[in-house]
C-alpha cells in the first residue's frame, strides 16, 4: 500500500462590489491570508493580485471579487468581474508611460495567466508557483 500523502488546499474569496479604492484592503486580506508565506513569494502574488485588480476597477462592471485557491504547489489568483465581453490585452507602454504594464508584471511573476469567459462574466487568472 502506498503511503498516505497529505496535499495543502486553500480557498478564499474577497467580495470587491463596485468600490474602487479596494486595493489597500485586498493587500491587506492576502498578506493575512497567506501570511505563512515566505516574504518574496508574498510580494509575488501581491504584485500580481494588485496588477488583476487595478484592470478590473478600470476596465471592467461589478460585482467583483478575488479568490485565492491553493493546490499542489500552485496559487491561482482570481479576479472575477461582471464584464464578460472585455478581455486583457498585453499592453506595449513607453518608460515615460505609467500605464500599461499591468499584464507583462503578471506574466513576469506568473508561471501562466489567462481568462475563462461565461455568459455574464469573466475571470482573470494568473498561478504563481510556491515551490514544495
Amino acid at each position: 500500500m502506498a503511503p498516505c500523502q497529505t496535499r495543502r488546499v486553500l480557498e478564499a474569496r474577497l467580495d470587491l462590489g463596485n468600490d474602487e479604492i479596494v486595493l489597500r484592503a485586498v493587500r491587506e486580506w492576502i498578506s493575512k491570508t497567506l501570511e505563512v508565506l515566505p516574504p518574496d513569494l508574498l510580494d509575488d502574488v501581491l504584485l500580481v493580485a494588485n496588477e488583476l485588480v487595478s484592470n478590473m476597477i478600470d476596465h471592467a462592471e461589478g460585482p467583483r471579487s478575488l479568490s485565492l485557491r491553493l493546490r499542489d504547489g500552485q496559487l491561482r489568483v482570481e479576479a472575477t468581474d461582471g464584464s464578460p465581453r472585455a478581455t486583457p490585452i498585453v499592453g506595449r507602454s513607453r518608460l515615460s508611460e505609467s500605464r500599461g504594464r499591468g499584464l507583462i508584471i503578471v506574466n513576469a511573476c506568473s508561471t501562466s495567466w489567462g481568462v475563462d469567459l461565461a455568459h455574464d462574466h469573466k475571470t482573470v487568472w494568473a498561478e504563481v508557483p510556491l515551490g514544495t
